[in-house]
């Protein structure tokens, strides 16, 4: 009995870590994590969404261009589960010059804070490429 209960224990563990776990996945073939999150302030700012630059390297401040690949995102500033192309959008981005739109995946608003935003993605760019978890960026 000791045992089942604590395998159920380690499973619901298990799960709800993976739920709140860092995007990851590959672009272009590459194992890919997420390492830095921000607003990207070259976009003209909208009321109804963010563009968020996603890093696998920290960067200076003013600096928005990666030599590692990257993820553009268009994230809403409600809370809710968006389907890509409606409002949301998710743009690989691959030095020094190529950009390619995710073909499908949803784009989740799990949290609006007055400091930072907490985003659930699953992105299908193509084959090659797909990203999945928790993307955090602060206001």
């Amino acid at each position: 009995m000791q045992r089942i209960i604590l395998l159920t224990f380690m499973a619901i563990s298990w799960a709800f870590c993976a739920e709140d776990a860092t995007a990851t996945g590959k672009l272009n073939g590459k194992e890919w994590v997420a390492v830095e999150s921000r607003i990207d302030t070259r976009m003209p700012a909208d009321e109804k969404t963010w563009t968020v630059a996603v890093y696998a390297e920290k960067l200076p401040k003013d600096e928005f261009v990666s030599k590692q690949p990257s993820l553009s995102l268009v994230v809403p500033r409600v809370v809710g589960k968006y389907n890509l192309g409606k409002g949301s959008s998710a743009t690989m981005h691959t030095p020094p010059s190529e950009n390619e739109q995710a073909e499908e995946g949803t784009i989740e608003v799990v949290e609006v804070g007055k400091e930072q935003v907490k985003v659930k993605v699953e992105l299908k760019i193509n084959e090659n490429s797909h990203v999945t978890g928790i993307v955090t960026f602060k206001l």
